[in-house]
């Protein structure tokens, strides 16, 4: 991957790779598939947009995908471990 900036949630991402017996890298396109909303994609927004569309889908269907409080304390969890080990 490269981005112009730091930030992997927010940068615009190009996604590199090859295949076997390839001399070098190509640009691999994401599918549409993978982004299920309208909209500009390059806004910090859109991300957020895609999290509320799978509270919907939780919410109306009883299914699990989007990120919970549970989830979230999990993280900060693990990311103080790592910040106290170093």
């Amino acid at each position: 991957m490269q981005a112009p900036g730091a930030h992997l949630q927010f940068g615009r991402l190009a996604l590199q790779g090859a295949t076997a017996g390839a001399r070098g890298l190509a640009r691999l396109d994401v599918p549409d598939a993978y982004w299920p909303l309208g909209g500009d994609r390059s806004k910090p927004a859109y991300n957020v947009a895609l999290v509320y569309e799978d509270i919907r889908r939780d919410l109306r269907s009883g299914s699990h995908t989007a990120p919970t409080i549970a989830d979230a304390v999990r993280l900060h969890r693990m990311l103080r471990e790592v910040e106290l080990a170093t």
